[in-house]
């Protein structure tokens, strides 16, 4: 059988080259050794830059929340719960809210999120899935370059080179759209 590449010659040398220590049942471990990492100076210093560093950001949100809160807290005594369900904004006579801009915000926040899931999901599946190898690697630096970019210069950016075309965009929708309430604009 010269055409088998599988002899019993071939098999009884790789059996011979494979040596396993006899060992009894009793003698194998029966858990993994545990893995122990010594940290090192520089990892410890860095530990304790990173760990003030956070406690730090931590702290100073919460005072910014705190003297917030205290500066704030005569005028809600002053219009109570009305604050967040009246759209009066004259501060001279206590009467101010921020419903007409609490609303918006949100509206904004719901069309942002329609808009970028869509787009993230394709982008990130067109990457994965579908893209060349040979070019995956540089669309995924160009998202990462679009990452590092602050979302207020791409609104600055769309608003100086797109409102001409989305005044046109908000009529049609105001004409064929404007029974819904976030698409009604008067005046």
């Amino acid at each position: 059988m010269s055409g088998d590449l599988l002899t019993d010659d071939v098999i009884d040398d790789a059996a011979a080259q494979t040596i396993v220590p006899d060992r009894s049942p009793a003698e194998v471990p029966q858990e993994p050794r545990p893995l122990v990492a010594v940290p090192g100076r520089s990892d410890r210093i860095f530990n304790g830059i990173t760990s003030f560093s956070g406690i730090s950001v931590l702290a100073l949100m919460g005072a910014v929340g705190l003297f917030l809160a205290v500066e704030a807290a005569q005028a809600l005594r002053a219009t109570g719960f009305g604050f967040l369900t009246t759209s009066i904004w004259q501060p001279d006579r206590n009467e101010f809210g921020i419903k007409s801009v609490l609303l918006f915000t949100v509206v904004i926040a719901v069309v942002a999120i329609v808009v970028a899931i869509p787009v993230a999901l394709g982008t990130a599946l067109f990457i994965a899935e579908i893209a060349p190898i040979r070019i995956r690697s540089t669309l995924v630096a160009l998202v990462d370059l679009m990452a590092a970019v602050p979302s207020v210069v791409y609104g600055l950016w769309g608003l100086f080179l797109l409102q001409n075309q989305a005044v046109n965009v908000a009529r049609w929708l105001n004409r064929w759209l404007g029974w819904l309430p976030f698409f009604k604009v008067t005046g």
